[in-house]
């Protein structure tokens, strides 16, 4: 009813005036299942001549391992090396590309892509989010 704030609504209406503050939201202010859900590291590559990072999160550097070969290394290390990797890749003139993570170790993993053909291939566009405890 109107003007009427029952005790659930009051409850919800604290927890997310904890959790935010000055219009932002902090790691430190989410529950540990709500952590979970966020990417720990991120990185947007030109994997082609020299490697051109575009953007990043917690990715100090990428480095280039041979064609469609690259190794993304984190600012901060993962606190093990059972984290989930997901890619995407593109080249221009190419009908497909695929990206996958193999090597994987607190400080850094490797990614691979290769075209239709399973051949590899240096990428234009290069994306992996790291997703981790």
């Amino acid at each position: 009813p109107d003007g009427v704030v029952d005790a659930d609504m009051l409850a919800a209406n604290a927890v997310t005036t904890a959790k935010i503050s000055n219009s932002q939201i902090t790691e430190a202010k989410l529950a540990s299942d709500q952590q979970k859900g966020l990417a720990k590291a991120w990185v947007n590559f030109n994997g082609t001549g020299t490697i051109a990072v575009r953007s990043s999160f917690n990715v100090s550097s990428v480095s280039d391992e041979g064609t469609g070969e690259f190794k993304v290394n984190f600012t901060n290390a993962m606190s093990d090396d059972d984290f989930c990797v997901v890619t995407s890749g593109a080249s221009q003139g190419i009908s497909a590309a695929m990206m996958y993570m193999y090597n994987p170790t607190v400080n850094s993993t490797q990614v691979e892509c290769v075209n239709d053909a399973a051949a590899r291939m240096d990428p234009v566009f290069a994306c992996v989010s790291v997703f981790a405890n």
